[in-house]
């Protein structure tokens, strides 16, 4: 099969869809995942063509409603980027539907994968922006399989995520909610991992921990937090950095970034969430999201 790579968002799709499972997620030069197909064991069932959203394009609706607002629990808000209403849905999700949370965080080489988390705790590594593009590996199968016994699931991503785990559905289950995000596209994980290394290399520490949008100095003066081994850390302005500029002038997002059919006023997921930062916010909102 010959999929558009050029148009690829790297949402997975054709991975979990493949009956041979011989499509594997790969970094491409650009540092990128995109699709490598085995073509010695690929059939040519075409299912991988035919399900990609790109080709086949996902329902979108109307904005039905918007609201501005915050979890109003400061420690939600701590580990939030902004006002904590992904916390909040996971929170109804977990605690009143006894259902299941999907959502991205790193790996250990502050890669980023998606994953389930069934316990609040579990769900706090998913809190906090991520500015590359995150693995979605075999969630679309884990999230039908949790639907197809009933369950509740929460499912976040971006809005080409969403749209790929739709076109893998292929139904509409009456338990699962998406949630995707106003997104500015995503940056290049050969960027990402080259700059973790300077950091490594300036400090003399491994990289223990990252936050793109700390907000030690509050929510309107987001800091990217670098922590390293010894326990200290480097802060740097979130976008006066060399990634964090890079990310926010489109200099090293992904190509078909550009050209989203899904980050639109028209959305596939039932939630949208996204920064505000109007005059009219508070002070407590000014400083915490």
């Amino acid at each position: 099969m010959n999929l558009n790579l050029k148009a690829c968002t790297g949402c997975g799709l054709c991975v979990q869809i493949c009956p041979k499972g011989c499509i594997t997620m790969e970094l491409d030069s650009n540092g990128f995942l995109a699709p490598h197909i085995d073509k010695s064991a690929c059939i040519g069932c075409g299912l991988c063509e035919k399900s990609c959203p790109n080709e086949t394009p996902v329902e979108r609706q109307s904005v039905k409603a918007v609201y501005t607002g915050y979890y109003p629990r400061e420690t939600a808000l701590e580990i939030s980027t902004s006002g904590g209403i992904f916390t909040a849905l996971a929170e109804y999700i977990i605690e009143k539907k006894q259902g299941y949370v999907f959502g991205a965080q790193f790996d250990q080489d502050f890669s980023v994968f998606h994953s389930v988390a069934s316990t609040m705790e579990d769900v706090k590594k998913f809190c906090g922006s991520k500015y590359i593009g995150s693995d979605t590996r075999h969630t679309f199968l884990e999230a039908r399989e949790l639907l197809e016994k009933g369950h509740w699931v929460l499912y976040t991503g971006t809005p080409c995520q969403i749209a790929g785990l739709k076109a893998f559905l292929k139904k509409d289950y009456p338990h699962l909610i998406t949630c995707d995000f106003v997104c500015h596209g995503v940056g290049s994980s050969k960027v990402w991992f080259r700059f973790l290394n300077e950091m490594e290399q300036r400090q003399g520490q491994k990289v223990t921990a990252v936050r793109f949008r700390s907000k030690i100095k509050g929510y309107h003066n987001s800091q990217m937090e670098i922590g390293f081994l010894d326990e200290s850390k480097i802060l740097f302005p979130s976008y006066k950095n060399p990634f964090g500029y890079a990310f926010a002038s489109d200099l090293i997002t992904r190509e078909s970034c550009g050209d989203c059919k899904y980050c639109t006023l028209e959305r596939t997921a039932d939630i949208t969430v996204a920064d505000y930062s109007g005059n009219d916010v508070t002070s407590f909102e000014q400083k915490n999201g």
